[in-house]
Order: structure tokens, then sequence, then C-alpha cells
């Protein structure tokens, strides 16, 4: 059974808007023998939770509401844009065109006791091409979900200040498959072997499983090749190991081919079935934390109530990664700070950024260019000329004027310039050229 609803299992929102018609479950996923304390806390990042080369920063996550109570979760992506599952926002053909004054994007660990300033009002909403398109041409809710672009972009009237945005994966980067992944959101909470539970909750949770499939591309006719999307899933395996949907044993579901899966759960497994709408999940790839894909749906086993045997399908964002880079502002995952237009990066450091192309950096001093997603980029500093940088090797750079590494040493950039080491020339040297 395949089922897509306006919400999310498991730490992703569930609502339940489906041809038209409002059915409010919400529902949530987890190990019997684990607590939700546990995964409340991990979504808030206390205590055991807290170190981030183990664990990914969840304060970016956010409900995403509508006035009509239709619940979803999304994630910051830059500042002022989250990112989200279009079903959230149109589920079907016949939906009325989402409008922005009717949503708000909620950033705070209980969105029902947030205060107000985490209430942030939405100006644009842009879904993915194919979506419609695919319900036009599969009326009425088409195959959007299926084929991997059940995806949408939700533009706020405010920058949200000190949050991080999330880092986007490297075009071509690391596969997933067999990966341990991190999901959050909100919803109704569920033991997995007990489809009764609490529908009145209103937090974040967070959890972790396995990814089981990945399918780069799915190309279908009446869609060109850069409109057609990618997923990735996994399933909700049981302590009794006998919940293993995506062995390999069964039929395939809808696009994910063949393939196998381990039927041991993970200490902190969880599940996103019966509707997951827009959730994000994270996974450790080229020496960040990286969000790789949004909730879609779900294909359940016998019951398709977030309990043992379902399997949750994700849009994967690698595939989209043009689309989306193309409406983000510079600098996209870099934090506001709410004081002049200055930014941090959690790994380029302190700077501010100028509608020209030219930044002041808090240790590099000036310096030009710019990224949308900037966690591999090229600069130009004055001396010493462009400079390739990436958060995965930074403060190391690969310098086009020797066409070698250097090693930038940022402690030694006050109060004078900053001293690199040149690995072609074996030595240390300063930037003595400054604006």
């Amino acid at each position: 059974m395949r089922s897509r609803v306006l919400a999310i299992s498991f730490g992703i929102l569930f609502g339940t808007k489906f041809l038209g018609s409002f059915e409010p479950s919400r529902r949530i996923g987890k190990l019997s023998d684990q607590t939700w304390e546990a995964h409340s806390a991990l979504a808030q990042n206390l205590q055991a939770y807290a170190d981030p080369l183990q664990y990914p920063d969840f304060s970016g996550v956010g409900a995403l509401l509508s006035v009509d109570g239709v619940l979803g979760t999304a994630s910051l992506i830059a500042p002022n844009v989250a990112i989200t599952a279009a079903h959230v926002l149109k589920n079907s053909q016949s939906d009325p065109e989402p409008i922005p004054a009717d949503w708000k994007f909620i950033l705070h660990p209980d969105y029902q006791n947030a205060p107000l300033e985490r209430s942030l009002s939405v100006q644009k909403i842009v879904l993915h091409p194919s979506w419609g398109i695919r319900q036009n041409q599969k009326p009425p809710l088409g195959d959007g979900d299926t084929i991997g672009v059940d995806l949408a972009l939700v533009f706020l009237s405010s920058k949200v200040i000190e949050v991080q945005p999330y880092a986007l994966p490297f075009e071509n980067g690391e596969n997933l498959l067999g990966k341990i992944a991190y999901i959050s959101g909100f919803g109704t909470l569920i033991n997995g072997s007990d489809s009764n539970g609490d529908d009145q909750n209103t937090q974040r949770m967070a959890g972790q499983n396995q990814i089981d499939r990945v399918v780069p591309q799915i190309l279908v006719s009446g869609l060109d090749t850069n409109e057609s999307g990618g997923v990735f899933a996994f399933d909700f395996d049981s302590p009794r190991l006998d919940a293993n949907t995506l062995s390999g044993e069964n039929d395939p579901i809808d696009q994910l081919g063949l393939g196998t899966s381990s039927a041991q759960p993970l200490s902190m497994e969880v599940s996103t079935a019966v509707g997951d709408s827009g959730g994000p999940v994270f996974a450790w790839t080229n020496g960040n934390w990286k969000l790789h894909g949004v909730v879609s749906y779900g294909s359940y086993g016998q019951t398709g109530d977030s309990t043992y045997g379902d399997v949750t399908v994700l849009t994967r964002l690698e595939t989209h990664l043009q689309w989306i880079e193309a409406q983000l502002p510079a600098w996209a995952s870099s934090q506001f700070l709410g004081v002049g237009d200055w930014l941090r990066s959690g790994w380029f450091g302190l700077f501010r950024p100028f509608s020209n192309g030219w930044n002041f950096h808090s240790s590099l001093g000036w310096l030009y260019g710019s990224a949308s997603n900037e966690s591999s980029l090229w600069i130009w500093l004055d001396h010493l000329g462009w400079l390739w940088m990436s958060s995965e090797v930074f403060p190391y750079c690969f310098s086009g004027t020797e066409t070698d590494w250097l090693y930038l040493d940022l402690a030694s950039a006050s109060p004078d310039p900053f001293r690199y080491f040149s690995y072609r020339n074996m030595q240390w040297k300063r930037n003595l050229v400054t604006n």
C-alpha cells in the first residue's frame, strides 16, 4: 500500500490532505524499547546528542502549518528559505495553488508553544515544476512522489537569526547506500509494535535509520532529463528481525528496484510512514552533515500505520541541485547573525558580503567571490589570486597561481596579515598585500 499524506511520521509532521479531505493522522514510529524522551533529546541536541561530529544539528527543522490545520515539516537551506515536500502544499491537481499568506514556518522544538519571533510568515512558495506537470499528465495526484520530484521551496518574509542553514550535498558526491541517516520532524507518537499512539504531540523528534535503496535518477516519458528526479529509501526493522521489507526477498516497491537490507534495527531506529511530509534526512558525507532528502511517501506493510515493516521513500536532493541552487541567495548555508549583514559559515568563518561580489572576512580580509552552495567555491584574494576552498579541507586550499596547495594560518591574522604555508615552495609566507 502506498500512502501520501500531508504530514510526517516519526519526526516528520503529518497532517492528512488527500483528494480534498482532511484527516488528523500524524504519526511517528519508534522502537518499542526506546523512550520518547531520548528521541526528544536527540531532536534538541541535548546531553549526549550535542556532539556535532556524531549528530546533525536539528535546530533548523521547523513545522510548516497552514490556516486550515495542514501540517508538514520544512528545513532551512538559507536564512530565508526552507525546503519541504510539494504535496504538503498542493497534494492534488484539484487543489488550489498554495497561498503564501495561509502558511507559517514555526522554528521551535514545540511548534504549539513557540515564541512569536519563531513563527515566521511566508512570502513566496515555489513548487518543483515537474510536480504540477505529472499531476496534469496523470490526474489527480500524479506520480511525482514515486519519481522523485516531490519538492518545494518556501521563502520566508524575514531571515532567521542565529540558526545555521543546512548544507546541500555535492553534485556527484558520496553514495548514500548503506549510510546511517538521521530524520527529524513532528507527529503522533507510535511504538513500532503498537499502532495506538499519542496524537497530541507537538514536539520535534529525531531518530536514525540505514539507507537501503538509492535510485539516482528516474526517467519517465513526458519529462526531459533535467526535469526528472531521484529517490532513496529505508525500511523500519523490528527487534524481532521479522520485518525486513527491503531485504530483497519481497517484490520491488514502485521505482526502488531490487537490493538487500539488514534486518537488524539501529539503536534509535525510526519510521516516517503513514504520510510523511517534507521532513529532512541528513547523512555525513564529504566531511560534514548534509541535507540529502525530504520525506515524500510511505509504502507500508500489513497495517500502514508507522509500525514495523513500513518503508519510507524520500526525494533525493542531489538530483535537483541545479534547480534548488538557482533560486537561493549567495552564501545560502551561512548563518545570519542579525547585526548588519554579517554571516557565519560553519567552516569558512565570519564575514560580511556586499552586493558587488566583494566580502570582508574577519581573518582573510577582503576577498571576491560568492556561491549558493558554499561547501565548495573559488575566491579571489589580493596577492594570492584565485583559491579553491572546500568544507572538507579548509583551511587548506588550492592555489590557481601556484598550482599547488596552501595552508592558511587564520590564527595569525590579527593584528598582522595572515600567514600561509606554500607547499610548492615548502615555506611560510605572509599575505602582505591588503586592501
